[in-house]
């Protein structure tokens, strides 16, 4: 299932990559974007492109959830496997989707660079590329209680910072 949930993020990136356009630029000037919501909801309403990037946006914002569900269970379920209770067990998973939410926070400014320099879709289609590769990885750890699932929870974490301050810029 996390594999299926990377894959999917990378189709995304390279989906938003090739298929996506800006709607709203980036501006220099608030005031300039201040007042057009009327056209942003006519623009989406009128393309399915970005119908699709809205669904997927609300996908991915429930997706630290799942992750956490996903985590929980694994390193509940094979606990005994690896000489832990599962107290334990939840205790780590807590711990690991801790530092990945916190790495989704840090990373903001450094996303937040990005869409400085270079607009939104970048920050966007980098942040579904980060998180997808961060999926697999997880998808492919064979022990959920290894020093890999923890760089690769952090990574999924900046990956969704990517995406979430992206999205919403």
């Amino acid at each position: 299932v996390i594999l299926l949930s990377g894959l999917i993020s990378i189709l995304a990136s390279l989906f938003a990559k090739t298929s996506l356009k800006d709607y709203m630029p980036h501006s220099e000037h608030k005031k300039e974007t201040k007042g057009n919501w009327g056209k942003v909801f006519q623009t989406i309403k009128n393309s399915p492109k970005l119908k699709l990037c809205m669904a997927a946006n609300f996908t991915q914002s429930a997706e630290r959830m799942v992750l956490g569900i996903f985590l929980f269970s694994w390193m509940v379920k094979v606990a005994s496997e690896f000489g832990l209770t599962r107290a334990q067990a939840t205790t780590h998973g807590g711990k690991v989707l801790a530092l990945s939410i916190l790495f989704a926070f840090v990373g903001n400014p450094v996303w937040g660079v990005v869409i400085d320099k270079w607009g939104r879709m970048p920050a966007i289609i980098g942040g579904l590329l980060v998180e997808g590769l961060a999926f697999v990885w997880i998808g492919i750890i064979k022990n959920p209680f290894e020093l890999n699932m923890w760089f690769a929870t952090i990574l999924s974490g900046l990956g969704a910072g990517g995406i979430a301050i992206g999205a919403r810029t």
